[in-house]
């Protein structure tokens, strides 16, 4: 619900900074698994959901039918690298986030880039699928994914004497939100800045991720 006031407030703003109405241009798609169609419907945003398997959760296995003392005695340490390995981390025989990235997330990225190039499209999914998201949009790494994963863990960043980065978490109800809208107002052809929005907490800088341009880095 709250969510859902801070991009209801944040259309609203947009429209009227651009002489447009708000909504008109949004679509939203939404993962198949309960949670996230029943936190869309929190939302109370006055679009229409369509639904796409493709942006359900990581398939975790056998670990989702393993109790914790299973998944030790059958995985040992590997349970414990799923932040450093990250983009290659097997979960279980189910999906490593290389699977999704290279898999159904692309290819759910590539309808909406055909289906709704030009429209505001607000999606609602899951914590992992966020991750694979930035990787893709903002060229990522693979290292730099991990490091990411580790710096935004609070347990592991403790361990290596680093702060904590609240600011990149992926939590219950956070915002990433993509935008083609230079800083000074002209429109780029593809996404050229993200942030993050914690919409508890939208004033607080520890919790937010303030509009950063993305750097796609190039090597020689």
């Amino acid at each position: 619900i709250v969510a859902g006031r801070w991009l209801d407030n944040d259309f609203k703003e947009l429209a009227t900074r651009l002489g447009e109405v708000p909504f008109e241009n949004a679509c939203g798609i939404v993962s198949t698994y309960a949670r996230a169609t029943e936190s869309a419907g929190y939302l109370g945003l006055p679009v229409k959901w369509r639904f796409d398997p493709r942006l359900c959760e990581r398939n975790y296995g056998d670990l989702d039918h393993l109790s914790y003392e299973e998944r030790r005695e059958r995985y040992g340490r590997l349970m414990d690298l799923r932040e450093a390995h990250a983009f290659f981390w097997p979960a279980g025989t189910g999906e490593s986030l290389q699977d999704l990235a290279g898999g159904r997330v692309w290819s759910h990225y590539d309808m909406v880039w055909r289906k709704y190039s030009g429209r505001d499209v607000i999606e609602v999914d899951h914590g992992e699928v966020m991750w694979v998201k930035r990787l893709l949009f903002e060229s990522w790494h693979p290292k730099h994914l991990a490091e990411m994963m580790m710096r935004t863990d609070e347990k592991i960043s403790g361990s290596r004497g680093e702060r904590h980065d609240r600011q990149n978490m992926v939590i219950n109800g956070r915002i990433l939100q993509y935008t083609r809208i230079r800083e000074d107002g002209t429109l780029d052809s593809s996404f050229c800045r993200v942030r993050m929005v914690n919409p508890e907490l939208p004033d607080d800088p520890e919790w937010n991720l303030p509009w950063q341009p993305i750097v796609r880095k190039e090597y020689t």
